[in-house]
């Protein structure tokens, strides 16, 4: 714990990183890694395979490849994808100080420090004060601008990969804006808080979708919950209603897993948690 406090206070990032969550679950992501390492390679080996066998089914010439929640890059054939194309663009919101140095070998690597719903915070902003006053609009009035990410990015991606993201991109806005209370309004507020997430969702796909000729998606979908009374609870880690299961049933080319996630006693001495991830192959 000593460790991760000094590394959260010296490490350079945006205020907004460090404001938003998004530092400190790199830091306890990363010392999760270490303590859960000989459970968590079958899950890494797994990503690895798919996204190496994705490579295969980009026709024609392999320029760019963009890699979104690149992060610690353990998900991701790094080595092969470097060698397969001729630019490769790593995105998240933060990259750690060994990382870049660890692959500053490979001249046609380009790490993106960004948000891919850059601005979602600032509208969350104007939602509370609009939920406040009693007069919420319709919820794609407050999405962000995502033209300014993408145009960070290659104009032509022949493959795009979305790294174990999905689960995550509802997370930090919904802890942001429920910390925000409403007294009286509580019920109201949580329900306000998932339409506006579950929108940045859809928003995304939406992006992710018309962005490349080939998309990768892998994704923990799933938690189920194993209790030493023998029950399980199973968790729906993002909106079902705008992307589930069936929807990787339409894709190219599909593969689905077991993440031993949190082994007993990670969270819980009296629980383990293992996470259901699909990952599927799109030819748009």
């Amino acid at each position: 714990m000593i460790r991760e406090f000094f590394r959260y206070l010296f490490f350079r990032c945006s205020s907004d990183a460090r404001r938003l969550g998004y530092l400190y679950e790199l830091i306890a992501f990363e010392a999760r890694i270490e303590r859960l390492e000989k459970f968590w390679v079958p899950h890494f080996e797994k990503c690895r395979n798919f996204i190496s066998e994705g490579i295969k089914h980009v026709a024609g010439a392999k320029r760019n490849v963009v890699v979104l929640g690149a992060g610690t890059c353990l998900e991701i054939p790094l080595e092969k994808l470097v060698e397969s194309f001729e630019e490769v663009w790593l995105v998240d919101m933060l990259f750690s100080e060994k990382i870049r140095k660890t692959f500053s070998i490979f001249k046609n690597l380009h790490f993106v420090e960004t948000d891919v719903l850059a601005g979602w915070h600032k509208n969350s902003e104007r939602l509370f004060k609009d939920f406040t006053n009693g007069n919420v609009r319709d919820y794609t009035h407050y999405m962000p601008d995502t033209k300014d990410f993408w145009q960070k990015l290659p104009c032509e991606i022949d493959l795009l990969v979305s790294a174990n993201m999905l689960s995550q991109l509802s997370l930090f806005p919904e802890e942001f804006l429920l910390k925000k209370h409403h007294h009286g309004k509580a019920k109201s507020w949580e329900e306000t808080v998932n339409q506006f997430s579950s929108q940045l969702f859809r928003l995304h796909l939406t992006d992710l979708f018309k962005a490349s000729k080939v998309l990768i998606i892998i994704s923990d979908i799933k938690k189920c919950i194993f209790k030493k009374n023998n029950t399980v609870e199973q968790v729906q880690l993002y909106p079902e209603m705008v992307f589930n299961s069936n929807d990787f049933e339409q894709a190219f080319l599909t593969d689905e897993w077991n993440w031993n996630f949190a082994p007993s006693p990670e969270i819980s001495l009296n629980e383990s948690h293992v996470h259901k991830v699909k990952a599927g192959l799109w030819k748009i």
